[in-house]
């Protein structure tokens, strides 16, 4: 058995792109998954099962459409992919959690646009791209930034979510057993 960390894009606490997070515990509890469980009210889950990561993805993706009548894109990782992602750190581990934020992406070649970026511009904000991750520092926090609006349009064509290290963390603990 594996737990999943189940993260939905576009998910908002209200208006356009809501949805209750105990419809979503309905819907994964519905597909069978055992320990279903939600992190704050933006599209966090974890469940345990003994299916892959894209079973889990279609099969979630699939019930989440039948059951809202609309398409909520989502990403999927591991206990151990997210061990991994807090590990990769890039940046000096100083700041609090609330300056640190993680965009998850689908595959490692949908951070090509960020190439172009020259992050220089941006300092004391820092972005790096480690595989299917993009890190980002932003000391002044998310509000204030103007690094994470650009890398938000340079992602705009793939699939990506972003957490901060604060749900990051506590996916982590939630997805160790």
């Amino acid at each position: 058995m594996t737990a999943y960390a189940i993260l939905l894009r576009g998910v908002n606490v209200g208006g356009h792109g809501s949805l209750s997070m105990a419809t979503l515990r309905e819907v994964l509890t519905g597909l069978g998954y055992e320990g279903v469980r939600t992190y704050l009210q933006s599209g966090n889950a974890v469940v345990v099962t003994n299916g892959s990561a894209t079973k889990v993805h279609n099969d979630v993706e699939k019930a989440l459409a039948n059951a809202t009548g609309r398409d909520i894109s989502l990403l999927v990782r591991s206990h151990a992919q997210l061990r991994k992602v807090v590990a990769g750190w890039p940046f000096a581990t100083g700041g609090a959690p609330t300056t640190k934020h993680v965009i998850f992406l689908a595959t490692a070649s949908d951070t090509k646009p960020l190439r172009e970026l020259d992050a220089a511009d941006y300092e004391p904000e820092l972005v790096a791209a480690r595989g299917t991750h993009v890190y980002l520092s932003l000391p002044a926090g998310l509000g204030r930034s103007k690094l994470a609006p650009i890398v938000n349009r340079k992602l705009a064509k793939t699939v990506t979510t972003m957490r901060n290290w604060n749900t990051v963390t506590a996916l982590v603990e939630m997805t160790a057993g």
